[in-house]
């Protein structure tokens, strides 16, 4: 396992745990951030995965991996399943733990790896239900939060 490699696993840890804080960047920042990372460490040169992607079939120039890399844009799901092939990286360790850049990428590769209709609804149900039992508990906490200040207020008559 390389540095970058555990540095990528301790992020997605530190996601589970809540203790993830990337303050200031965008998702497509820290995509970006990633993507030149993992070009370096596999030893490609801009011009090099240019080459590559135009290679197989992906449109690119100089300014497109300057401005993915930037963070000012993101490239379609086509575009960074192809990369990460390139790269021979898996799409989580591009993507990261970046909720709706994520989200919207594994929606596109679920669609594209040959499931059936049903499968994908039954994906999206089970997503939107834990979806709705995260906005639950995070209600329920903010108004634990709220009973616990005003019995706090009564106790010290603040």
């Amino acid at each position: 396992m390389t540095n970058l490699d555990k540095k990528i696993d301790d992020t997605i840890q530190s996601v589970d745990r809540g203790t993830y804080n990337d303050p200031g960047k965008t998702p497509t920042e820290r995509f970006g951030e990633r993507l030149r990372r993992w070009r370096e460490e596999r030893g490609y040169t801009r011009g090099e995965l240019i080459n590559e992607l135009v290679s197989r079939g992906i449109s690119c120039t100089p300014s497109h991996i300057s401005y993915w890399e930037r963070g000012k844009k993101f490239p379609g799901p086509d575009v960074v399943d192809t990369i990460c092939d390139i790269l021979q990286i898996s799409g989580a360790h591009l993507i990261g733990p970046d909720g709706p850049i994520r989200d919207a990428v594994i929606a596109v590769y679920e669609v594209s790896s040959g499931l059936s209709e049903d499968q994908l609804q039954a994906l999206q149900t089970i997503y939107q239900r834990q979806r709705q039992r995260e906005a639950a508990r995070r209600e329920e906490d903010a108004r634990q939060q709220r009973e616990d200040t005003r019995d706090l207020k009564k106790v010290f008559g603040v």
